[in-house]
């Protein structure tokens, strides 16, 4: 019996001996942990840490550069288009000769909605866009009926889901 209890003790204190290494293992551990600091941590709990706002940022950025790269149409990213008239006044004669002006649209579109809103009875206007781009010449041509007179008609342009508009001054001249 005393040599079940001679091993016995040496199991114990071999045990104790590893449970103080363990210990002691464990403490170096923590002191090494402690003069890093914890921003020099790499485990599976920085690895799950929500890094969800700069994602998100990330998302956001790919989006708006995907749509202002001709991503979907009517993009809020779209550049404005714009309309110039060089003629602003317009001179046409009862049952005259058309008169012919050009009209400058710029759009990233390459085809345009143009519409003038204001003519008196009597005024035709025709549209005739460049093979290219939307921009072209406006034809007026005033009837034997025309009004004479002075109006302030606007030409409206819808192209690339947007609308611009921009006046000018028509004058009717009696025969």
């Amino acid at each position: 019996m005393p040599l079940v209890n001679q091993s016995s003790s040496r199991q114990t204190k071999s045990g104790l001996d590893c449970r103080r290494a363990c210990k002691t293992r464990i403490l170096e551990v923590y002191d090494e942990e402690k003069l890093r600091g914890p921003a020099s941590r790499f485990d599976a709990q920085t690895l799950r840490r929500p890094d969800w706002p700069i994602l998100l940022f990330a998302a956001l950025g790919s989006l708006l550069a995907i749509s202002g790269c001709g991503g979907s149409r009517g993009s809020f990213l779209l550049p404005p288009i714009s309309v110039l008239l060089p003629i602003t006044t317009v001179v046409v004669s009862q049952g005259g000769s058309p008169v012919v002006i050009p009209i400058e649209i710029g759009s990233t579109s390459e085809t345009a909605l143009v519409s003038v809103n204001g003519l008196p009875a009597g005024i035709q206007v025709t549209y005739a866009a460049s093979d290219t781009n939307p921009s072209g010449t406006l034809t007026f041509t005033a009837s034997d009926t025309a009004p004479p007179g002075t109006y302030s008609p606007i030409v409206s342009i819808n192209s690339a889901s947007q609308m611009i508009s921009t006046g000018f001054t028509l004058i009717v001249n009696a025969k």
